[in-house]
């Protein structure tokens, strides 16, 4: 019996493409070029397993069939995407479907690819003039822009065959000038695709997933007017939105996500599997609209990995669907640990810490997103003491002793004057904490980032 071959391709770049300049209509015709990578995937004598954000998997039933596309695709998707390129390798295979082990080979060589330093099209040199927004290279001169580079010109004829209302920043952001970009990932798939490609299912399943996860964006962002979907494919979503509408539509998403995947992994073939439905985590990147949009991605990518992280911890089979988010505060960006540290906590002279960052805050189980969000919703009150409690946490970063008289006159005052007190309380006992005590046993508290929602946002349930 002759072998067959498993064809792997990797599209690397695809987030700094997208997210590189801070014109939305760029941003749009970016994510298009993106989709239309799919396309260019065509083959003869072969069965397409998987081709969803930029992870294609090809089962060629001889080896001149594989080489041609090999030989192809990255000219293809170089060219009409300057700045994203492409690893490949490919496996022989004995019999006629993929092993598992054939996956983890494949897995292997193309992350070996991944390392290799790939020399882009619109490589740099001294002699040529740069393009002032992007420092590329020229490409041809813009009315408005002067100079700009290849990638910004394909998205920008890209943009203009996608019909858009929101093809501005300032026109998706709320009353306070801020946006949110969310990223959300599937759960635990690295585990299960190699159980879904023993029972040769692994085409059906991409297809599938792929469906409910358009589906549950769709049935989400109904009745959203400010959203733009940038990346929408296999188990992967970004998305740039009215900040108001944030928690709620991640809320949304991961429950849509859930529900659709439930619906086709207990039925049919996908019944054998045992896979009840599959869940995931999502990371919301709050900020101004003037701010470096990929900035904010790549910090809704670490809450979103975060999140994961600690879901994970929760529950290593089923990690639970949960979500984090951060309001941009300072200038610039670098990884969530140094946020943490430089924003997020706060040591007294006694030496007690006390940590801001309360999340992830989960669909099913507490701190519940359903209960972070009316409490937010209790503090946009008019006689709230917002106010007050964003004193109680500056007094934190003085001494136990003084932050306790605060609170108890906080909580006095509030108990007198605010008509929502004894509700928010019962909230915040579902969250973990309560008005006398704000603080859980790892110290951390819940109200800064319900006054960072108050502050920013309607927080629209």
């Amino acid at each position: 019996m002759m072998g067959k071959y498993l064809y792997g391709a990797s599209v690397q770049g695809i987030q700094e493409f997208i997210f590189e300049t801070n014109k939305l209509k760029e941003v749009i015709g970016a994510s298009e070029l993106v989709k239309e990578i799919e396309k260019m995937a065509e083959c003869e004598n072969c069965e397409v397993l998987l081709n969803a954000a930029g992870n294609i998997k090809i089962l060629f039933d001889d080896k001149e069939s594989a080489k041609r596309l090999f030989l192809t695709l990255p000219k293809k998707i170089s060219q009409s995407a300057y700045g994203i390129t492409v690893s490949q390798a490919v496996v022989e295979i004995n019999g006629d479907y993929p092993k598992p082990e054939d996956f983890a080979e494949l897995e292997k060589r193309l992350k070996s690819k991944r390392n290799k330093p790939h020399i882009p099209l619109d490589y740099k040199l001294s002699i040529t003039d740069k393009a002032p927004k992007t420092a590329k290279s020229a490409y041809e001169k813009d009315k408005d822009d002067g100079y700009i580079d290849m990638a910004s010109k394909q998205k920008r004829e890209a943009a203009r065959r996608v019909k858009s209302e929101n093809d501005d920043f300032e026109k998706i952001a709320n009353s306070k000038n801020k946006i949110a970009v969310i990223h959300a990932d599937g759960n635990g798939l690295g585990t299960i695709v190699p159980e879904i490609a023993k029972a040769k299912l692994l085409k059906e399943f991409s297809q599938k997933l792929d469906k409910a996860t358009k589906n549950a964006y769709e049935k989400a962002s109904e009745g959203i007017e400010k959203i733009r979907k940038v990346i929408l494919g296999g188990d992967d979503l970004s998305v740039v939105i009215d900040a108001d509408y944030a928690l709620k539509f991640t809320r949304d998403f991961l429950e849509y996500f859930e529900k659709e995947t439930q619906d086709f992994l207990t039925k049919g073939e996908f019944a054998s599997l045992g896979l009840k439905k599959l869940t995931a985590c999502a990371g919301i990147a709050i900020c101004n609209v003037k701010y470096p949009v990929y900035y904010s991605y790549a910090l809704a990518e670490e809450l979103t990995a975060h999140a994961k992280k600690i879901s994970k911890q929760k529950n290593p089979k089923t990690p639970p669907s949960s979500l984090m988010f951060h309001n941009i505060q300072s200038g610039n960006f670098r990884d969530i640990d140094e946020i943490r540290q430089r924003e997020l906590t706060v040591t007294d002279e006694e030496g007690n810490r006390v940590e801001f960052d309360f999340g992830p805050y989960y669909l099913n189980e507490a701190p519940k997103i359903d209960d972070f969000l009316e409490i937010c919703n209790l503090f946009m009150q008019k006689d709230s003491p917002k106010a007050k409690f964003r004193e109680w946490l500056k007094s934190l970063a003085y001494s136990r002793d003084y932050a306790e008289i605060t609170l108890s006159r906080i909580n006095e005052m509030a108990a007198s004057k605010w008509d929502g007190y004894k509700k928010a309380d019962k909230v915040l006992r579902e969250l973990g904490v309560s008005f006398e005590n704000p603080l859980n046993a790892e110290n951390k508290t819940p109200l800064f980032e319900i006054i960072e929602i108050v502050s920013n946002t309607k927080a629209v349930k």
